[in-house]
């Protein structure tokens, strides 16, 4: 969300001290060892709080919880060393890289390998695009048609600390299904996503209850990849392993 405008606050001018009749022409007091004291305790405070913030995310990092780049819970893979393919001027989105690996990723967006646990205990290997940042994010599957992702199952979205921001389809072609996934990757949400065209009156959909993670695929996919209510994605390499060939 941005930030709304109009909200700017000012601070009264500052005046220096008069200089008393004694001090040299172009010079100012020496400050007071009272105003010492008060600077070397603000920036204590900030050191302080600078180690507090950095010892957290370390932390988190080491536990799985939600620091930056955490993958879920049970995952073996630093979402950190996941690599984008590279952009062109159209920017994260602009169309297909080359093939990798026999698939065909999205310019801008990196992938992981993982494993849907189905409530039952059943179990399948999937690939997944990643969208790890805002610009990402953003783009999602937007102007995408191909339903078979070039070869990916779909797109997996990442954010920092749970959150309750709902998806919706605007640009978006291809009918998707999203599921929201808590921070140990279990399902709750799995919902239908309808397209929806640029600047058209375009539905949110959104999750019950917050979440850490999002998986999107082609409509009719979800079932079948085993993302159903309970079901827990599990991340298990990056980049994918090579795709098997089809026949």
């Amino acid at each position: 969300m941005r930030p709304a405008a109009g909200h700017r606050s000012y601070a009264a001018p500052v005046t220096s001290p008069p200089l008393s009749d004694d001090a040299a022409p172009g010079t100012m007091p020496a400050p007071s060892p009272r105003r010492f004291r008060a600077v070397i305790g603000v920036v204590a405070v900030l050191v302080l709080v600078a180690v507090g913030v950095l010892g957290y995310v370390v932390i988190e990092r080491v536990r799985g919880g939600p620091g930056i780049g955490a993958a879920p819970t049970g995952s073996t893979v630093d979402l950190g060393s996941v690599e984008a393919a590279a952009t062109t001027s159209s920017g994260v989105g602009g169309g297909w890289a080359p093939e990798v690996r026999g698939r065909t990723p999205l310019r801008g967006f990196g992938e992981v390998a993982g494993v849907v646990t189905a409530p039952d205990g059943g179990t399948c290997e999937v690939c997944l695009l990643t969208a790890l940042d805002a610009a990402q994010r953003d783009r999602g599957l937007m102007q995408v048609t191909d339903p078979t992702l070039g070869g990916y199952d779909g797109m997996l979205f990442v954010f920092e600390e749970p959150t309750s921001i709902f998806f919706w389809m605007s640009d978006t072609p291809l009918p998707l299904a999203i599921a929201y996934l808590d921070a140990d990757g279990r399902a709750g949400d799995v919902i239908d996503m309808a397209p929806c065209e640029k600047g058209g009156d375009c539905p949110g959909y959104p999750p019950t209850g917050p979440y850490r993670f999002a998986v999107e695929v082609p409509q009719g996919n979800a079932e079948a990849l085993g993302l159903i209510k309970g079901s827990v994605l599990r991340l298990t390499a990056t980049p994918c392993p090579l795709a098997a060939k089809s026949g």
